[in-house]
């Protein structure tokens, strides 16, 4: 039994090795399809040794045709699995996928699974790829810079991708401010002067903001002096209050309220900025800009400007980071434009 298998290994390693069987391959091979020789190891060492000797000897023709005669399924090509993307669900035409990248620098090897990703699916189903641009957002620490937009464009060229049409989110402001207005005067967001440090306070202690009672008109004075910017001082901020019932798909029970209002910060819709020159110089002044990073909020969600017929994917990865978001998708399955990532 022990002679037979040995043989049988060592055709099947000399023929993968171009005619050469080796003794420690051959003899690990048996000791993982038998656990019990692992104790008799001396004992079989030498028969695996005269197996190897003897089909050494063989040509490689006549090693292969042995092993085809005692053994053709040892032969037998696996069929490897293939690895395709899964089809898009409810789509049966042509897409439109978009790449909304933050432009603050080069891509990176990040941006290119998503690219491609992107990419395969305009591939598959024809349609087209729009490179969205998403620079209504910034930061001191992590500012926009001119030279991005050139660096993106080109960068996606370099991996073969065809771009059919380029857009610039910050195009849509006015549809943002247009939102903002709406969200204060029906009471559905409010004006924000607390600093961060009090707002983390506020969060360890369970508290709603102290600014969360004014009154629509109220609000809408401060938002409309922030447009205006005619206050020399750090601005305050339109904020989502946590909401009070936000159901859940999936449950079909309140996901979030007040219960948990410590733990659900109210969110930031606008904020002023200071970002550099955009693309052109045709650059918007300072003012509000859309928030949408360092844990703020993103209008262009629920604001929907965007072309209908966008299919956005979603990494997995990302969908623990703004769960409000992930909840309100099902109700919007056309997609949108903003928020890139």
């Amino acid at each position: 039994m022990v002679r037979d298998l040995a043989r049988k290994y060592a055709l099947l390693n000399a023929v993968q090795h171009d005619g050469k069987a080796s003794a420690k391959a051959v003899l690990g091979r048996l000791l993982a399809e038998d656990a019990s020789l692992r104790s008799r190891v001396p004992e079989i060492s030498p028969v695996v040794e005269d197996a190897i000797a003897a089909v050494n000897r063989l040509s490689y023709e006549d090693q292969r045709a042995e092993l085809e005669r005692i053994a053709p399924e040892l032969l037998e090509k696996k069929k490897e699995k293939a690895h395709e993307l899964p089809d898009l669900p409810n789509v049966h035409g042509p897409v439109v996928m978009r790449f909304a990248p933050f432009p603050s620098g080069p891509l990176h090897i990040g941006h290119a699974r998503a690219i491609f990703l992107n990419d395969a699916y305009v591939r598959r189903y024809g349609g087209k790829f729009i490179l969205a641009f998403d620079d209504t957002i910034g930061s001191e620490q992590k500012p926009l810079m001119r030279e991005a937009y050139d660096l993106i464009a080109e960068g996606m060229a370099w991996l073969g991708v065809q771009v059919q049409e380029t857009i610039y989110k910050s195009d849509r402001m006015p549809a943002f401010y247009q939102t903002g207005d709406l969200l204060l005067a029906r009471g559905g967001a409010y004006v924000c002067e607390c600093s961060p440090a009090e707002l983390r306070a506020n969060r360890e202690k369970g508290v709603g903001c102290a600014h969360r009672g004014r009154t629509p008109d109220e609000n809408l004075e401060f938002w409309r002096r922030m447009l205006a910017d005619q206050d020399g001082h750090e601005a305050p901020e339109p904020r989502v209050p946590g909401p009070r019932a936000l159901p859940d798909q999936r449950a079909g029970a309140p996901a979030r309220g007040d219960a948990v209002q410590g733990v659900a910060a109210p969110r930031v819709l606008l904020g002023r900025r200071r970002p550099p020159p955009r693309r052109h110089a045709r650059a918007p002044r300072e003012g509000p800009r859309h928030g949408g990073r360092d844990g703020e909020g993103d209008l262009g969600l629920p604001r929907r400007p965007a072309p209908p017929g966008v299919h956005p994917l979603r990494i997995p990865v990302l969908q623990g980071d703004r769960p409000e978001q992930v909840e309100a998708r099902p109700r919007h399955p056309r997609g949108s434009l903003g928020g890139g990532r």
